[in-house]
């Protein structure tokens, strides 16, 4: 016997089966319209820019500077929200639960 609760399972795996071969088969029609040499030359050139310039140098510079940067704006971000609550608490209305 087979088990009810395992039918609209099934289903819903040959509908993403049929939805992945229609994808598929579109991207190779896509790609059967490209000439084969730009590809291999495009890929070619990626790979020496890949090999000739530091990546590695630059991702660590580049996270080096936004950590730099981070400590001044915590800094100020701080700075602005601790006069808005002396600013509130001026006023004499506002509560500290209001604060928060």
């Amino acid at each position: 016997m087979t088990d009810p609760t395992n039918q609209p399972q099934k289903e819903n795996s040959e509908a993403e089966s049929r939805s992945a071969r229609r994808m598929a088969s579109g991207l190779v029609k896509e790609a059967r319209g490209f000439p084969p040499l730009a590809g291999l030359l495009s890929a070619a050139a990626f790979g020496f820019l890949l090999k000739v310039l530091p990546v590695g140098q630059i991702i660590a510079v580049l996270l080096r500077v936004s950590l730099a940067l981070l400590k001044p704006a915590v800094l100020i971000f701080g700075a602005l929200k601790l006069v808005s609550i002396l600013a509130q608490g001026s006023k004499g209305g506002a509560s500290q639960k209001d604060t928060f």
